[in-house]
């Protein structure tokens, strides 16, 4: 009859439009993607923040002593070293600190209020008795409106930090990239091993989000890293750019993600689940239930690929040290046992993307110390 052909038209009309609407939303996702992947991935400056503004190290009680970092490809970045500021050096050609002349906080500093300052060998000896968090930051703002959280993991790990603005980020110069990125971790390793108040016995390394690529890449990759970092720590980061994308939008999983088409489109792939698995140096996961950036499962995503690279590097470190002990019998007696390849994973049911440290601190400074216990066979050094 003719009102069920009528029907059956209008069926197909609106089951035809919307495979049309569905592909017309997938393309222009896809076109969107690859056209401003880069400017949806790295956000050197808030909308809306003057590229001026900075918070300063001394409003939050921090010295500072600031590199100019060179990557291999003649970029030149802006490194900061962080520590209290009880263990800033009086001032001399050999340092140079944080301007803080024109701010308003520079006069409130406790270091005005001391009654002396540490001579620049002083000052270097006890950071160096401290261990030290080669810290990558996330995707958005420059290094400095990180030193809320920066005090906070000076306070409780009584550690210094060393932190480094990406290029295109901050002052450095260069435009921002995975490659570009990976160069600029190298940079940052180097720089940091180099000066006198690290001590590379006692290094980490440190990523949140975008920053847990760049640190995961960087101890997969890097030879030095891989002997001289001691312990990897990652804070909610995704398991590659591509598994992303249909957290974005989600008609995008149909084209883009593991095994898909169109994942040719990415060109800053990020594949972080492939690379933990070659990281064989203890690493702790601190993952947010309640992420609204990355969601928990791209942690979990990351958590299986290293469990297996935990395996393999206990199994190559001791069979390392069984080798060790056959040759030198009475020097193994009395060497320092190695810190095998461990993981440990943790929840943390109240935090969000940024804010674990503060929304789940019974959980978070505890897994934190007992990392740090382990991995450099001590207490974090008291102050």
């Amino acid at each position: 009859p003719k009102y069920y052909s009528d029907k059956m038209v209008d069926i197909s009309s609106i089951l035809l439009k919307s495979i049309y609407g569905s592909i017309g939303v997938c393309g222009l996702g896809l076109g969107l993607l690859y056209t401003f992947q880069e400017k949806m991935l790295y956000v050197p400056r808030l909308p809306g923040v003057p590229a001026s503004y900075w918070l300063d190290p001394n409003r939050y009680s921090l010295g500072c002593e600031i590199d100019n970092v060179v990557t291999s490809d003649n970029i030149r970045l802006q490194g900061w070293m962080l520590f209290p500021k009880s263990l800033d050096a009086s001032t001399d050609a050999s340092s140079s600190s944080f301007n803080s002349s024109t701010s308003s906080d520079s006069s409130d500093s406790p270091i005005a209020k001391m009654p002396f300052q540490l001579s620049r060998a002083e000052a270097i000896g006890h950071r160096r008795r401290r261990p030290t968090l080669l810290f990558f930051q996330e995707n958005a703002g420059n290094i400095s409106y990180r030193l809320p959280f920066f005090k906070a993991l000076i306070e409780y790990l009584n550690c210094n930090i060393y932190a480094i603005s990406y290029r295109g980020y901050g002052l450095s110069e260069g435009k921002p990239s995975e490659a570009g990125l990976k160069r600029d971790a190298a940079a940052a390793l180097r720089a940091a091993i180099a000066r006198e108040d690290v001590n590379e016995d006692l290094l980490l390394v440190y990523g949140r989000s975008l920053g847990g690529a760049v640190a995961i890449h960087l101890l997969a990759e890097d030879e030095l890293a891989q002997q001289k970092v001691k312990g990897l720590i990652i804070e909610n980061t995704f398991a590659s750019v591509e598994e992303m994308a249909s957290q974005i939008l989600p008609p995008l999983g149909y084209l883009i993600g593991r095994g898909r088409l169109f994942n040719f489109l990415v060109t800053n792939k990020w594949k972080n689940e492939d690379a933990i698995a070659k990281v064989t140096v203890p690493t702790l996961l601190l993952a947010s239930l309640e992420d609204e950036m990355v969601p928990f499962e791209q942690m979990l995503h990351l958590h299986k690929a290293a469990r297996v690279a935990t395996a393999a590097g206990r199994e190559k470190r001791q069979a390392n040290a069984l080798n060790d002990s056959a040759t030198s019998a009475s020097a193994s007696k009395t060497a320092d046992k190695p810190i095998l390849p461990f993981l440990k994973f943790v929840e943390l049911p109240k935090a969000h993307h940024m804010d674990a440290y503060d929304m789940n601190p019974e959980a978070y400074w505890p897994e934190m110390h007992t990392f740090f216990s382990r991995v450099l066979n001590s207490r974090p050094a008291s102050q």
